[in-house]
Formats: C-alpha cells, sequence, structure tokens
C-alpha cells in the first residue's frame, strides 16, 4: 500500500493495536512502518511496544523524532525511552532539542535508580494550596486536560511544597464551588520516599487498594506521583 494509504488506515487504529503489529516486524520493516504513523499516535505506539523491541527501534530513530516522542509521552515513559538509548552523544543532542523545561525534568528523573518509587513516577501532576477554591481547582484542571492523564486525586501541598492531603475527583465535583481544598481534603494521605523499592510501592497500592500514588523527599515535598498502570506494571515484573 502507499504510505498515504497506510497513513490514513492507521489513524482509526488503536496504539496498542499498531504496537502488535511493529512488534511483528522485522526491524528494518519496522523502521519503515514508523514512518507511517500518523504524528499524534506515533508517540502512544512508541509506548506500548514491549521494551526490548522499543530499544533495538529507538536506537535507530532520528533525533528529532525522538526529542518529538520525549515530549510527547508521559514522563515516566519518557525516562525509560531515553534510558534505552546507548549513544551519549545522541542523548545529549535530544536534550538540546527538547523544550527547557522538559530537559530539566528528565535530567532530574534519570538520577533516580530504574526500580525505585523515583524511578516509575511521573512529574504530571495536579498539586494545589490550600487555599485554593473548588471552583478554582475546575478551572485548573480544565486547563491542564492535555497535559494529566488517569487523574484521580489533587494534591493538596503547603506554601513549601509539603504534601498535606489530597481530595478525590469526586469530591471535588460534588463540593460547594466556594469552598476550600483545605476544607474539603482527606488529611490521611499515604505516600512513599522517591528512594522506595517498587516492589514496596506495589505492596502498598495492594493494601490500601490505591490507584494513585504521591511521591515525596525526605522532607515530605512532593515530588510526582505513580499511577495504577506503573503499579500493575511491577507487579507483573515482581511476579
Amino acid at each position: 500500500l502507499p504510505k498515504d494509504e497506510i497513513y490514513h488506515l492507521l489513524e482509526q487504529e488503536h496504539p496498542a493495536d499498531i504496537a502488535d503489529i511493529i512488534e511483528d516486524l522485522s526491524q528494518e520493516d519496522a523502521l519503515l512502518f514508523i514512518d507511517c504513523i500518523p504524528g499524534d499516535l506515533i508517540a502512544d505506539v512508541i509506548s506500548e511496544l514491549e521494551p526490548s523491541v522499543r530499544e533495538d527501534l529507538i536506537n535507530e530513530m532520528d533525533v528529532r523524532l525522538l526529542a518529538y516522542i520525549l515530549h510527547e509521552v508521559p514522563s515516566d515513559d519518557a525516562v525509560d525511552i531515553f534510558s534505552e538509548l546507548e549513544d551519549n552523544e545522541k542523548k545529549l543532542e535530544i536534550l538540546k532539542k527538547l523544550p527547557n523545561e522538559d530537559s530539566l525534568w528528565l535530567q532530574e528523573l534519570i538520577l533516580h535508580k530504574e526500580d525505585t518509587a523515583g524511578g516509575i513516577m511521573a512529574k504530571e501532576i495536579v498539586s494545589l494550596p490550600a487555599e485554593v477554591s473548588v471552583d478554582k481547582a475546575i478551572e485548573f484542571i480544565r486547563r491542564m486536560k492535555d497535559e494529566i492523564e488517569d487523574l484521580y486525586n489533587i494534591f493538596v501541598i503547603s506554601k513549601d511544597r509539603k504534601l498535606i492531603g489530597y481530595v478525590n475527583l469526586v469530591e471535588l465535583v460534588t463540593s460547594d464551588p466556594g469552598r476550600k481544598l483545605g476544607e474539603i481534603m482527606n488529611e490521611n494521605v499515604i505516600s512513599v520516599y522517591s528512594d522506595t523499592d517498587q516492589e514496596e510501592v506495589a505492596n502498598i497500592a495492594r493494601k490500601y487498594d490505591l490507584v494513585s500514588i504521591p511521591v515525596v523527599d525526605k522532607e515530605g515535598r512532593l515530588e510526582g506521583r505513580i499511577t495504577i498502570d506503573d503499579i500493575m506494571d511491577v507487579m507483573e515484573e515482581e511476579q
């Protein structure tokens, strides 16, 4: 099929299904196939690939395309992809092509050990001060809807970014618009340190039936969150 026909056919497919197709191809054919994937799908497709397949492919991919993918995928996936690159010069080129904010958090996250909470956490979170009202919080979430996937909780922080509570989405949308987050938040928040082993993270999630776990530093400052999809990946890996 011509490239444009493949392009239009793939527009209708789920990224996971496209990833399955790629995994059945030779590396050479897979790279040609990737070139036919619509731009708004490519990042999700790369995230869905089995790590062993993805690692072989990304090490052959163009720096510009990799920079685009790293900008589009969630930060925890970006760290995994970036860590799989073997060429340090290529890594430096990618960091230069990324927006400064992306480059900074990527360099920060890769410092964490791969099998710790810091190594699997995502930086995309909604964290707001306790003084913010419910209606302002909902307005903020609307503005952030394209940047944050799988939003379960709003984390409430102090002026020095220490985690002091959380508000789940149901509580937020059913509360009086004028109430403050500090008035409706749950202070019994379960968190993990960034150096907590990933197996312990999975055990905590299983024990308390959590779909999202905030990650804090030793001073209690909020650093990121771990969502249920990554928790399930850890459980599968440990088994």
